[in-house]
């Protein structure tokens, strides 16, 4: 080996923060389409903090990196591969675009091919993407072959070429990467050579000197050569007749030859040593002599025990054979070892249709079995089903004569005819004729979950995939190192999620960046099921920390559809253990769009489709007030939530539906005899909310749930434009509100999740008839704004002659690196400066109060249970049913006030509109801001459940607007708890008419309901508006909720006469508690001036 090409290229990464910060900067320049496809930082600055920390927990072989005087340029990290000792992997591998074609890739790759055969690697992978149009034909050039059937695994075997001795003098004197030749070409190496598929290398010296090293594609590993130096030639090949071999069914003919090219004679001597499973045996004999320019032909034959795992590459690719032999020749003085391996194929493979039936108790079901012959043979055989005691299996012979690739499927009725326990086996064995000979090629359980309305299973399918199953939800496993899931099942919604290693446990400390030891052991499995649980228990010991050994456990929980992971660190050794940790990984195919996260005492959605979570959001263990997120998809109820242990919790990384929550937990030192047990993760599959993920965390760690609950959904980006004086916390700008009679005193507001700071550009349109700053657009630029960073900026609003009081065609637009966020702006333009008036009239008895300003009226009654009586255009009648100062009865009801009325109950009372009839109720005159009406208020004496309770009513109208802000508020003036439901319903009459058409939206889609004589009840989603619309003159009126919960709002038909809307909710109140809830009420020219005022703030100043 030589350091020709990297001299002065290449060095090692040096764990300080001076050497982290060049590398952050050299991640930085990554970001482009060319170097990572979607971006490397999405959309932070890396630091060397990050990359420092980052560094300082992970362990690889080595990490190297390119440089320039005192620039880093570029980067690769050598990891052990996943699952396999004898290959390593590049786990990042970039350089910075403006240094790209000057040879630092070339000398990154090739330091890292020698540093995989110093430590005694065969071969050094790494995955890129087909479209990678420069990096492919350098990693070519420096060894490496697309595997095929992949996108896209890279292997290279010049370190097991490197690191062979046999090869040593010809690399002493040549350098591998000047010498080696091939033919680069944008596809995938798929060479085969007598059915065999091979990697080819040709190495080229001087004077005739040559070297070609063929691989073994299987078994990733040299399995023949031919070297020429110094005039000298020996090659020796292993090749199997074919790749497949079939477990338990017939031999496969193998040979060596070995040429003897040199002028001496050569002695030799073979000696096999097979892998697990797998058996060679040599026909001739193991040693002799090849005379000068001769050769020798070894004949042996390869088979597969039963009980090997079988392949398949169609759908497992990359895997090496585990069924293959080590062919250790010693040829003269000298040594080399050659591999070779079969494809380890079941010959018969038996399918259950459904592929997991589950039965009833004391049930019987039809299973098909299907038959598929996965040879290229004609194959002839019968299955013999062998079932226990009290289960009767209408036919136990099932006979076959199958040409290859054919399948058949024979119907099999199963009877339970008495209690058979949770899972049902049935034994299963598979017969072939081969030359008159029957064989017995595989034995197995066909085991079958039998489950009631409740239980839970584990046992292993007939694909020998382990099953973990309840009820309702399955999960499935590969019986491979790392374990973890690979696909779950909701089986009464009929959904399936697919993963890769899906709570897969990673060890540390440190932790490695691939191939970690967990992936490398065999533990010992087993499956327990116990009713209302079921286990999957692992055990192994650790080789790199002699003493640790490791217990995890997989439980899946009938009723409750959760999965927990239990990990359990024992000390077997006789000193301390040190510097323990643990995470789980894993990842899921991309369905959810939303996740909800407990961040810093808030709730965040993570829907936005640029930002999906780490690493965008804070990993510290404190920034999290509670131990949960959920991942749900927008339309549906389909759930995945997380919930884990929150002690010793060092990192917490968290990302919407794909990956798995990455908690990384420190534990404490073990002394010898002592061990640690923890339950990392929780995992819930089901339908509901995040709601229900969170009672579950509530459940589980002793939270008590609070009797009604008032929540407020965040965004990772929040933009609003509010009063400079104002507290209230808006999520949206829409819509601004400002005086027609002054300067307003604004200021622009941005908010987003980002830990590390970033920098963004706003550009603001303001809305028709505004200003702000003199100006009708600004641009601004923000330099590191984040999560603890907000960002604000004053604007000075003024309005044009426009006399119209709602504004449109405004917009906020907001670049980030990641995220281009755009949104329309409104406003709402009013005038403090117009005059209010007003009066008092006495009518049968009542005072209707009434206040007009603007060109709008409001009126209001306090013997009418503190109704707001009418709400109206001056000159025009009331939006509202108007009969005051009559009360009569309206369809199903005796007495009906105008307008709209309180709804005052207590839980469990029907009729409580009597006793709020005779309720006492006083009025006063209410300003807030600019905002002028009416407030009553009763203290309840009457109401059942509910005295003591005081309960009031504000009506205020926005000066120069048909804007009318409805506030109810209950306090529980008694000294018991309460808890009423409150609200308001009214009886919609735009124009006069009695039926309306209805405008809301649900699930982000407009609903139109067209009213006929049949009664109906429609109910606004979470944006929570609702607009009745005349059909005769287009007038509107609009109903906005300003808290947005589901079903909050409803808007009934009652019958061909009569309409009526509501808000209400139900709280729970202790003494001296209170509560409030404001929404508005707007006549509005049509329906989408409704839908733009829907996000109106929750409180008005």
């Amino acid at each position: 080996m030589t350091d020709k090409h990297t001299q002065g290229k290449v060095r090692d990464f040096q764990l300080t923060m001076e050497d982290s910060a060049r590398v952050a900067a050299c991640f930085n320049t990554f970001d482009d389409s060319d170097s990572w496809p979607g971006g490397f930082n999405e959309g932070r600055i890396l630091t060397a903090e990050r990359v420092f920390d980052g560094r300082k927990k992970n362990k690889d072989i080595r990490v190297i990196v390119a440089y320039k005087n005192d620039k880093v340029v570029g980067y690769c990290n050598v990891c052990n591969s996943n699952r396999d000792d004898e290959g390593a992997y590049v786990g990042l591998l970039g350089v910075n675009p403006h240094y790209q074609g000057q040879g630092f890739g070339k000398a990154l790759l090739i330091e890292a091919a020698e540093t995989a055969a110093k430590a005694g690697k065969r071969r050094i992978d790494l995955h890129t993407w087909a479209g990678n149009l420069k990096a492919l034909p350098l990693y070519k050039r420096t060894g490496y072959n697309w595997v095929p059937a992949t996108r896209v695994l890279m292997e290279s075997h010049i370190p097991g070429i490197l690191g062979n001795k046999l090869f040593q003098p010809f690399f002493e004197k040549y350098d591998w990467y000047d010498s080696f030749k091939r033919e680069i070409l944008q596809e995938t190496d798929d060479i085969e050579e007598d059915n065999i598929g091979v990697f080819k290398y040709h190495f080229e010296g001087e004077g005739g000197d040559s070297l070609d090293v063929t691989v073994d594609r299987e078994a990733k590993g040299i399995c023949a050569f031919r070297m020429t130096f110094e005039g000298q030639t020996l090659s020796a090949r292993v090749q199997p007749k074919n790749h497949v071999g079939y477990i338990g069914f017939r031999e496969s003919p193998v040979e060596l030859k070995i040429e003897n090219g040199s002028e001496d004679d050569l002695s030799y001597s073979i000696e096999l040593d097979p892998s697990k499973y797998f058996s060679a045996r040599l026909k001739e004999d193991s040693s002799g002599l090849i005379k000068a320019g001769g050769s020798i032909n070894v004949s042996g034959v390869y088979s597969i025990a039963t009980g090997a795992r079988s392949i398949d590459r169609e759908t497992n690719a990359d895997e090496k054979v585990p069924t293959q032999v080590e062919w250790k020749l010693r040829l003269g003085n000298q040594e080399i070892s050659l591999y070779s391996g079969l494809i380890p194929t079941t010959p018969v493979i038996v399918r259950a249709g459904p592929f997991h039936p589950c039965f009833r108790p004391g049930g019987s079901e039809p299973v098909g079995l299907g038959v598929f012959n996965n040879t290229s043979m004609d194959l002839k055989g019968e299955i013999l089903l062998k079932p226990p005691k009290d289960v009767v299996v209408d036919s136990q012979k099932i006979e076959f004569n199958l040409a290859p690739e054919e399948v058949v499927e024979e119907p099999v009725m199963i009877s339970l005819e008495n209690d058979v326990g949770d899972i049902l086996s049935i034994g299963l064995e598979i017969y072939l004729e081969d030359e008159g000979t029957r064989t017995c090629v595989q034995r197995k359980d066909f085991n079958i979950p039998v489950l009631g309305v409740t239980g839970a299973v584990a046992y292993r399918g007939l694909d020998n995939r382990i099953v973990l199953e309840t009820e309702n939800i399955r999960g499935l496993m590969l019986d491979l190192p790392t374990m973890g899931f690979t696909r779950f099942e909701h089986k009464g919604m009929s959904r399936i999620v697919g993963g890769w290693r899906v709570m897969g446990l990673e060890v540390g400390y440190p932790f490695p960046s691939e191939g970690g030891e967990w992936g490398r052991l065999e533990p010992d499995i087993q499956l327990e099921s116990r009713g209302d649980y079921a286990d999957v228990r692992m055990t192994a010991d650790s080789t790199e920390r002699p003493g640790l050994r490791y217990h995890v456990t997989y439980r899946i929980q009938s009723g409750i559809d959760l999965i927990h992971v239990i990990v359990r660190y024992e000390n077997i050794g006789d000193s301390d253990l040190n510097d323990l940790g643990m995470r789980l990984a894993g990842w899921f195919g991309g369905i959810f769009d939303h996740a909800i996260i407990p961040l810093r005492g808030k709730l965040y959605d993570l829907g936005s489709v640029d930002w999906s979570g780490y690493p965008q959001i804070p990993k510290s263990t404190n920034d999290y007030h509670e131990t949960w997120c959920a991942s749900y998809r927008h339309h549906e109820r389909f759930l995945l939530g997380y919930i884990w242990d929150p002690e010793h919790v060092e990192e917490i990384r968290l990302r919407r539906g794909m990956t798995v929550p990455r908690i990384e937990y420190r534990l404490p030192t073990l002394a010898p005899g002592e061990s640690f047990e923890k339950t990392p993760l929780r995992l819930y599959l089901g339908d509901g909310d995040w709601r229900k993920v969170r009672s579950l965390y509530r459940k589980l760690y002793g939270v008590i749930e609070p009797v009604t609950e008032v929540y407020d959904i965040r965004s990772d980006l929040e933009v609003e434009i509010s009063p400079r004086s104002s507290k209230q916390l808006r999520k949206v700008p829409n819509p601004i509100i400002v005086d027609r009679s002054k300067a307003n005193n604004h200021e622009l507001r941005l908010r987003i999740t980002f830990e590390d700071p970033v920098d963004a550009t706003i550009h603001l349109k303001m809305p028709d008839g505004l200003l702000a700053n003199g100006e009708k657009e600004l641009r601004m630029q923000v330099k590191e704004i984040g999560i603890d960073k907000p960002f604000s900026y004053p604007l000075k609003i003024t309005t044009t002659n426009d006399r119209s009081w709602f504004r449109k065609n405004g917009e906020i637009v907001i670049q980030l690196k990641s995220r281009i966020f755009r949104t329309p702006l409104t406003a709402v333009v009013y005038e403090s400066a117009l005059k209010v008036e007003r009066t008092k009239t006495e009518e049968e008895e009542t005072t209707l109060h009434s206040l007009s300003t603007g060109g709008y009226a409001i009126a209001a009654c306090p013997e009418h249970s503190g109704t707001l009586v009418r709400f109206h255009k001056l000159g025009e009648p009331s939006v509202f049913y108007d009969t005051f100062p009559k009360v009569g009865p309206f369809i199903w009801w005796e007495k009906v006030f105008s307008g709209l009325s309180p709804i005052i109950a207590d839980l469990d009372v029907w009729d409580w509109e009597s006793a709020l009839h005779k309720e006492s109720w006083t009025i006063s005159n209410e300003r807030v801001g600019p905002w002028v009406g009416y407030k009553t208020t009763s203290v309840l004496q009457h109401s059942p459940g509910l005295k003591g309770v005081t309960v009031s009513f504000r009506y205020l109208i926005l000066p120069g607007t048909p804007l009318m802000s409805v506030e109810f508020t209950t306090l529980n003036s008694s000294s018991q708890w309460k808890r009423p439901a409150v609200g308001y319903r009214g009886i919609p009459s735009p124009d006069g008419e009695v039926l309306d058409t209805i405008h809301t939206t649900r699930d982000g889609k407009r609903i139109v309901y067209e009213p006929t004589s049949q009664e109906a009840e429609l109910f606004a989603g979470k944006e929570g508006w609702g607009a009745y619309e005349s059909a005769s003159d287009g007038t509107v009126l609009g109903i906005i909720t300003a808290y947005k919960w589901d079903n909050l709002l409803y808007l009934d038909t009652l019958g061909e006469k009569a309409q009526n809307f509501g808000i209400r909710e139900r709280r729970a109140l202790k003494p001296g508690e209170s509560t409030s809830m404001n929404s508005y009420i707007v006549i509005a020219q049509n329906v989408d001036t409704v839908e733009l005022l829907k996000d109106l703030p929750e409180v008005i100043e």
